[in-house]
């Protein structure tokens, strides 16, 4: 089960306008990003998580206009967390209206008002390990739950799955909501989820969750993820989750 592919395209973008909101800042960006033409897109960067104030989720909403004239929406949503002098580093995944995935590292700058990023399948491909080093980081666990209760709801399959997670993590409660997918062979859609990791040390550290999935055999999803806990921790992970078994099992990268 890979982790990340191959680099897709560089890209570059400058801010066209700004909102102060009670959800957070929404940044308004134009973008030339290579194969997918302008991108025009409207990013969220919520409150931060952390004491610092440093550490926070965002979620976009983007439209390409691509070079052969037609149009495809996405949607990404991730993390931020401040990387320089009014600077931020965005990690996030996209998910397409064809049921395209992609991992996005992007900087935004306040001085310039500009952004440039990177963006990478979000699928197998050669030379993983030293891109997994360069845009996400090391790993740091594996680890196993079981699926407790299935709850289906208009706004998708809400799971709940209990687990063990290394010596670090601890035990974690976990609520995963399967989106609606969103192409038209219904394999692929958007996930969100909560988790509450109750550590080793005594600790109980809440986290918050958004990514995709995809159907990856019989009754079987993959799901890539990040998720920002509050004490500023950020991950990203690959889950396998088993209807017959009932079982979900994953490893967690480090995200910084």
């Amino acid at each position: 089960m890979g982790v990340i592919g191959e680099k897709v395209t560089d890209y570059a973008g400058k801010v066209t306008s700004t909102t102060i909101t009670e959800a957070g800042t929404v940044v308004n960006v134009e973008a030339e990003v290579g194969p997918f033409g302008t991108v025009l897109y409207t990013a969220t960067l919520g409150p931060a998580v952390d004491a610092a104030g440093e550490k926070g989720p965002f979620a976009a909403r983007t439209q390409a206009f691509l070079p052969d004239g037609g149009t495809m929406s996405f949607s990404v949503a991730g993390t931020w967390r401040k990387s320089g002098h009014h600077k931020w580093e965005l990690k996030g995944i996209g998910l397409a209206a064809d049921g395209q995935r992609h991992f996005v590292v992007e900087e935004l700058e306040l001085a310039t008002r500009s952004t440039k990023g990177t963006i990478y399948a979000l699928d197998d491909g050669e030379g993983q390990k030293e891109r997994v080093i360069r845009a996400i980081g090391e790993k740091m666990a594996d680890y196993t739950g079981k699926v407790m209760s299935a709850t289906m709801t208009a706004a998708g399959s809400v799971i709940n799955a209990e687990g063990t997670s290394g010596s670090y993590f601890g035990t974690f409660g976990y609520t995963a909501t399967f989106g609606p997918a969103v192409d038209a062979a219904g394999e692929t859609g958007p996930l969100t989820g909560r988790v509450q990791d109750f550590r080793a040390d005594g600790s109980v550290v809440p986290q918050v969750v958004t990514g995709v999935w995809r159907t990856s055999g019989t009754h079987q999803w993959e799901v890539k993820a990040i998720n920002v806990g509050a004490d500023g921790g950020r991950f990203f992970f690959v889950e396998a989750w088993d209807l017959a078994t009932r079982s979900v099992t994953g490893t967690i990268y480090a995200l910084d």
